[in-house]
This record gives structure tokens, sequence and C-alpha cells, in this order.
């Protein structure tokens, strides 16, 4: 009865583990094609304009956006292959 009982914690221990794995992967976002970026104009004055170039797998792209207030923040949200991620940029 004493082996039963240490394999069935280990393998309760390895399903626990899995899915606190598994719920943290997606809770953060791992894994996930799409990059956030965070636009923030910490410049103390007003910007007419922004853009934002990128490329991925050999494809380029832009993303234009209008004028941004002092202090004023906006995101963007773009796919990309491979693994996306957070990125902040002040201006």
């Amino acid at each position: 009865m004493k082996p039963a009982a240490a394999i069935g914690l280990a393998v309760i221990t390895a399903v626990l583990a899995f899915a606190f794995g598994a719920w943290a992967a997606i809770y953060r976002g791992w894994g996930s094609r799409t990059v956030t970026t965070k636009i923030v104009n910490s410049s103390g004055s007003i910007l007419s304009s922004f853009a934002i170039d990128y490329q991925t797998c050999g494809v380029a792209g832009s993303m234009l956006g209008g004028s941004l207030w002092k202090g004023e923040a906006r995101q963007l949200r773009y796919n990309v292959c491979g693994e996306g991620r957070f990125i902040e940029l002040l201006a």
C-alpha cells in the first residue's frame, strides 16, 4: 500500500504543477503572437503624430497614430511571427 500512495502523491503533484504552469502561461500571455506597444509622451510637448515600423518573417508593417498630448499614453497591438511581448516607448 505504501508504494501506491507514493505513486499517487507523485501523480497528484505532477498534475498540480502542470495545472499551475498552464494557468501561469495563460495569465501572463506566454506564447502569444501579439505584441503590445505602449507609447508614452513624456517629452513635455504635444506630439503631432507617431509611427511604429516593424518587420516579422520578412513582412514589414507600420502603424500610424495621431496627436499625443503631454503625459498621454496609447497602446497598440499587432501580431508577429513567433512570440510577442510588451514594449514601452517613451517619447
